[in-house]
Parts: C-alpha cells; sequence; structure tokens
C-alpha cells in the first residue's frame, strides 16, 4: 500500500466522521426548534396568512424577513458567520420571472407560524383597599373594561 493510498483513507475516514457529526448536529437542531439550518421557511400569522420569510442560517439564528424590501432581489449576510442567503436564489427565481408566478416558487417553502411575544394579564385587579374591610373586592378582568363601565356608570 503507498503512502498517497494510506493518506487518502485517512481523509475519506476523517470526511466521513463529520459528515456523519453535521448530520447529527442537523438532525438535533431540526427536533429542538423544528427548522433546519440553511432553510427558508413561509411565515403566517395566527389566521393563516402569509406575513414574510425566516431564514435559518448554518450558524442557526433565525432571520424573520417580514418587510418587503428585506427579502425582495436582496442578498443578506449573517452577521455571525458572514453567511450569505437570498431568497430568490435559494428558489432558482430566474430574472424577468413575472410577478403572477411568484407564488408558485414560494409554495414550495415550508409554513411555520410568527412567535409572537403577548405580555400575560394579570388575573385580577384589586379595585378598592380600604385596610381590612370587607369592602375590599377583587375583580378578574380586562383593566380597560373596568375603567370603561365605571365611566358609563357615572362612578367618575
Amino acid at each position: 500500500m503507498s503512502i498517497f493510498n494510506v493518506v487518502k483513507s485517512i481523509l475519506s475516514t476523517e470526511s466521513a466522521d463529520k459528515d456523519t457529526e453535521l448530520n447529527y448536529l442537523r438532525a438535533l437542531h431540526e427536533k429542538q426548534t423544528g427548522t433546519m439550518p440553511r432553510s427558508w421557511y413561509r411565515v403566517v400569522n395566527a389566521a393563516g396568512y402569509l406575513v414574510g420569510f425566516c431564514y435559518v442560517c448554518a450558524c442557526g439564528t433565525t432571520y424573520e424577513l417580514l418587510s418587503t424590501e428585506q427579502w425582495f432581489g436582496k442578498t443578506n449576510t449573517c452577521p455571525g458567520c458572514k453567511h450569505e442567503f437570498d431568497l430568490f436564489k435559494s428558489l432558482a427565481i430566474p430574472a424577468g420571472t413575472a410577478l403572477s408566478d411568484y407564488p408558485k416558487f414560494f409554495a414550495k417553502i415550508p409554513l411555520t407560524p410568527r412567535l409572537t411575544q403577548t405580555k400575560p394579564q394579570p388575573s385580577a385587579m384589586q379595585v378598592g383597599d380600604w385596610g381590612d374591610s370587607a369592602e375590599a373586592s377583587d375583580w378578574g378582568g380586562d383593566k380597560a373594561a373596568a375603567a370603561r363601565a365605571d365611566i358609563n356608570n357615572g362612578l367618575f
């Protein structure tokens, strides 16, 4: 066996190990986040309407591109790993494609819900505090609705 064959077998083993490790890490990322690195997703709101696109970078960072200026014919770069991503290049949309044909290309991209952060509403609000008096009361619900009800009933 020549030295060339020995080096070749060592390098092919290392390459196979790296591929196995990379596939494992991709599967782990997909299991934890529901997304794959270097993948595009259509972002839909709670009503099911398309609101933009999402790209999961090679480093795992997720970019929500909700404004047309962020994704329409634009190449973006991840500041962390310097990976470039472009929706049109990823979908192989040819230059000069009519706008009416874009939905055919976009339909190839899987959907993901838009994750919005909502502040939890307090479960109850104390309306009055008169010390240890039994007149103190709690009311569970919307503060604005309570204020409107008080105003409409002439309490203010």
